[in-house]
């Protein structure tokens, strides 16, 4: 739902990489519980954004949902930015133990978007 990127894998890879203003933005408001593991403290949250940015994914531990574990790497443009994510979720946390799979599925993601995206100078108006 709106305003609950801080408790969805995919959410959490997004702000972690976001520009400050758009982070800050999000945390303009309080953050929401969804279940009881739920971070909602904004300092907390913070932190743990730090901690994805080190780590190079996120995870979620039945934070939005109870029983579901999640995980999401960044996925990257040419000029190493983040431009999407991909995740997987699941009811077994064994899951998070397949975190290499998901890193290099949203690598291999990053690298096709690269390899097929228009110049920057494309998108620039014709004169």
């Amino acid at each position: 739902g709106r305003g609950t990127a801080h408790c969805a894998s995919v959410g959490k890879g997004l702000l972690a990489h976001a520009p400050a203003d758009v982070l800050e933005r999000y945390l303009s408001r309080p953050l929401r519980a969804v279940t009881r593991k739920t971070i909602t403290d904004r300092d907390e949250f913070l932190d743990h954004l730090k901690g994805v940015r080190a780590q190079g994914y996120a995870t979620t531990i039945e934070e939005s949902l109870v029983g579901i574990y999640g995980l999401a790497a960044p996925i990257r443009d040419r000029r190493n930015e983040v431009v999407a994510a991909v995740c997987i979720a699941g009811r077994n946390g064994s899951l998070l133990k397949r975190r290499s799979d998901v890193i290099e599925a949203a690598n291999a993601i990053g690298r096709d978007i690269s390899a097929n995206a228009f110049p920057a100078r494309s998108l620039l108006p014709l004169s």
